[in-house]
């Protein structure tokens, strides 16, 4: 069961929820290299995991069950093989509001902040690089908009934050003040309506 996926410069790197664990895949052939993590609440351990994020030889892996962000850093063994070690976890044990409640999709934005979508609440958390909480767009009240079906999230051009709602069947744009500036779609079949969107 395919929970995310993220890009290296040479790799891709796959979360199965089912199975608790990342797989890795060369770009170029596709050919599978390496599966890596089991399950269990650990370091370097998983609990259905779903969306990634990579950068600066980092992955940060969503731990929809585990109620955290874990990072873990990265090197290259030969054959393209890599070992991972253990950096900290995102959300887990916080305080209110930075705590995680069923992570299920993950940004870095261009400022190398970490932008988590988590399902509980739902609201977006914007973390530093060592797992800080910096802000939070939304809550129960701000983001009155989303459902409990907000699922997907990505990073637009200009810093905007898009978000997908498979309930509503629709696609929600934060500005960088976290007001909603768009909506897009709609429940239907006809052209620019959606039928539960997810990845975004």
């Amino acid at each position: 069961e395919l929970g995310g996926l993220t890009l290296s410069k040479d790799l891709i790197y796959v979360s199965v929820s089912n199975l608790h664990q990342l797989q890795i895949y060369d770009k170029t052939t596709l050919c599978f290299i390496q599966s890596f993590g089991a399950l269990g609440m650990g370091k370097c351990e998983f609990t259905h995991p779903l969306g990634l994020a990579y950068s600066n030889n980092t992955i940060f892996i969503c731990e929809w069950s585990n109620n955290r962000v874990q990072v873990l850093n990265e090197t290259q063994e030969e054959l393209k093989v890599r070992t991972f070690r253990f950096a900290h976890f995102i959300g887990h044990s916080c305080e209110i509001p930075g705590r995680l409640r069923r992570p299920q999709s993950i940004e870095i934005s261009e400022e190398q902040r970490i932008v988590v979508l988590h399902h509980g609440n739902p609201c977006i958390n914007v973390y530093g690089w060592e797992g800080q909480l910096i802000s939070q767009i939304g809550g129960q009240n701000q983001m009155a908009e989303l459902s409990a079906g907000a699922w997907g999230i990505c990073q637009g051009i200009d810093g905007e934050l898009i978000v997908s709602d498979l309930l509503q069947s629709s696609v929600f744009v934060f500005d960088k003040q976290g007001c909603v500036c768009l909506k897009i779609g709609g429940e239907g079949y006809e052209y620019g309506k959606f039928r539960e969107p997810s990845g975004v």
